[in-house]
Order: C-alpha cells, then sequence, then structure tokens
C-alpha cells in the first residue's frame, strides 16, 4: 500500500525557503541541474556520485560526453577482496576526446 503523497518537493517548497540557499541533490544531471540554477529554482547543485565515478566530469560535460561509466559499488566501501584499494574508486576510466 503506497501511503506518500505524491508531489513536486522543489515546487511545493522553494517559495518558503527565504534565508538559506537551496542546494538540490541526489542524482542530478549536469543539464538538468544548468536549467534548475538558471531559472532561479535552485541555488546550486550538487554531484557527488557522477563525480566519483566520471573523474573528467567537468571535461565530459563541456565536450557532451555522455556519463557511462557503472559504479563499482561493491568496492567502493572496501576492497572487496582484491589488493588493489584503488579498484572502484579510483580507478574509473576517462572519456576519448
Amino acid at each position: 500500500m503506497k501511503r506518500a503523497t505524491q508531489h513536486d518537493i522543489l515546487a511545493s517548497y522553494r517559495p518558503y525557503i527565504k534565508n538559506a540557499k537551496l542546494i538540490l541533490n541526489a542524482g542530478i544531471l549536469p543539464e538538468e541541474g544548468e536549467q534548475l540554477v538558471a531559472s532561479g529554482k535552485v541555488d546550486a547543485i550538487c554531484i557527488g556520485f557522477n563525480w566519483i565515478t566520471h573523474p573528467d566530469l567537468a571535461k565530459r560535460v563541456e565536450h557532451g560526453k555522455p556519463l557511462d561509466n557503472i559504479p563499482d559499488i561493491k568496492h567502493l566501501q572496501t576492497k572487496a577482496g582484491d589488493e588493489d584499494w584503488a579498484k572502484g574508486y579510483t580507478d574509473y576510466p576517462i572519456a576519448v576526446y
């Protein structure tokens, strides 16, 4: 049984945020974030997970490359049996330019 009321949280509560900056997080892509900031719906966005999985994120956005690296979840917190601690955290490939 669904118990939540489906509604646009940003549209519903943004008018009540008066004395603070609104930073949106959780699955925001650069293109969507750019539109939200430009429209004034948010003051900034946070791109956390895509930043980890795409070491060249800024360059990818600048050149229109997709954010297509698949997260290696099992290695993000531990080495999961591998001796290489970089695996799954700092070993994501950069795009070809």
